[in-house]
């Protein structure tokens, strides 16, 4: 991490900065040729705003139990990360990225009026059979302890060469053959407005079914990580004991107005679920969460080892 050039925040960056940079800014070069610049984006002194985690956990369903909801450090890192993304250097265009999957260890509850150091970084890329798939990395510490921690993977489809690398985390997640029926929930019709209020993520194919078919879909979708926080309050208890490991996949849209259907299996200490909309007969994302002990393999090997 020290090799990143540091970008130091007194306050959250501006999302209307950073999506007039999306849309405006030329990237540098072809995105396949270009590396993808160490950037390391920093704000120290981080509290949750009350009243945005208020209307979050209202929003997801959850209740008030003074931490952090495990999803929650997305939000608070997204100012940060959308900066890094339209930054001038960073040479992918956002526009038309896909999210691909996220992988998260929190390492224990963190109390929601702790203050917080966020670090958010780029981190790598690699052509593969869809695309052009590039990874950010989110750190969450108190002194030099980590608390929470993530990879968020994208992806750039397009053809931009014939050598294909592995993606490493994308078979962390097997199929489920034999999940059983758990619940069905509703995605409400302007669930995508109201979460882009929180998150400040008003990507146009979560807020109007007028342009997301610009996009190649036939109406406006949820967000991934509104459905997911929704997907998870519903499973049984996982709340075992500290560190918690959860991978999600996303396979497909979810659009608003519809009906999802949670196929979940549990065995030992870890829950595999599927989300399908609607009619579609393949799951639209995939998850697992996992209660790890400090000696499991998966623990030991954080995503952000000791530099």
């Amino acid at each position: 991490m020290n090799s990143h050039k540091i970008l130091s925040f007194r306050k959250k960056p501006s999302s209307l900065a950073n999506y007039a940079r999306i849309i405006l800014t030329r990237r540098p070069g072809n995105p396949h040729e270009s590396p993808l610049p160490r950037l390391l984006g920093r704000l120290e002194n981080v509290t949750p705003d009350p009243n945005n985690l208020s209307r979050y956990r209202e929003l997801c369903g959850l209740q008030n139990d003074g931490k952090i909801p495990v999803l929650y450090p997305h939000v608070l890192a997204a100012p940060v990360y959308m900066h890094l993304l339209s930054h001038k250097e960073f040479p992918i265009p956002l526009i038309g990225s896909l999210h691909l999957r996220n992988h998260i260890i929190r390492h224990r509850p963190i109390d929601d009026r702790e203050p917080l150091t966020l670090e958010v970084m780029t981190g790598e890329k690699r052509i593969v059979r869809q695309g052009l798939e590039f990874d950010f990395r989110i750190l969450l510490t108190s002194g030099e302890e980590k608390l929470w921690e993530s990879i968020t993977t994208w992806l750039k489809k397009g053809n931009y060469g014939t050598i294909h690398a592995h993606s490493p985390h994308a078979d962390i997640i097997k199929p489920i053959n034999d999940g059983r029926e758990h619940a069905e929930s509703f995605i409400p019709e302007n669930i995508g407005k109201r979460f882009a209020r929180i998150t400040g993520d008003y990507n146009p194919i979560h807020i109007s079914k007028f342009a997301a078919p610009l996009f190649g879909l036939k109406r406006d979708v949820a967000h991934a990580m509104w459905v997911c926080a929704d997907t998870i309050r519903q499973l049984p208890r996982h709340e075992k004991g500290s560190p918690l490991r959860i991978d999600l996949a996303f396979k497909g849209p979810l659009f608003l107005g519809s009906r999802y259907l949670i196929k979940l299996k549990v065995k030992n200490d870890r829950l595999r679920f599927d989300t399908y909309c609607g009619d579609n007969p393949r799951p639209c994302i995939q998850g697992q969460i996992e209660n790890l002990a400090a000696d499991k393999h998966l623990y030991r090997n954080t995503f952000f080892p000791e530099s």
